[in-house]
């Protein structure tokens, strides 16, 4: 019973990770696309006209999405980089105690058998 709420832990915390990967994945896949939109975008208005300082305000503010982008993206990769490595710890806890708990049952197995045998 302990093993299969153990196993469904493991599971279900598997698919938190794959989905906190996706949604990075995600992220970047948009960032990217918007990314290039924009700079296609502005490649087309420099042709029509000379930068302006609005255009430069623009693209300051642009790269300054771009930073924020990016450490959302950096923030979401360290979460799931920490619940990776918090569900390592948990299960490596959990192994011990099961090995334990095995060790335990077999030092008593034995002992009742000795007792068996003597009686």
């Amino acid at each position: 019973n302990k093993n299969m709420q153990f196993e469904l832990e493991v599971i279900e915390l598997t698919e938190q990770v794959n989905n906190l990967k996706e949604t990075v994945d995600s992220q970047r896949h948009d960032n990217f696309l918007k990314l290039s939109k924009q700079r296609e975008r502005r490649k087309q208005e420099e042709l029509v006209r000379g930068v302006s300082d609005i255009e430069e305000n623009k693209n300051m503010q642009f790269e300054l999405e771009v930073i924020e982008l990016t450490e959302q993206v950096n923030n979401l990769k360290e979460t799931v980089d920490s619940q990776r490595h918090d569900n390592f710890l948990k299960l490596s806890k959990q192994r011990e105690r099961r090995k334990q708990e095995e060790l335990v049952r077999g030092v008593s197995d034995i002992e009742e058998n000795k007792n068996m045998q003597f009686e």
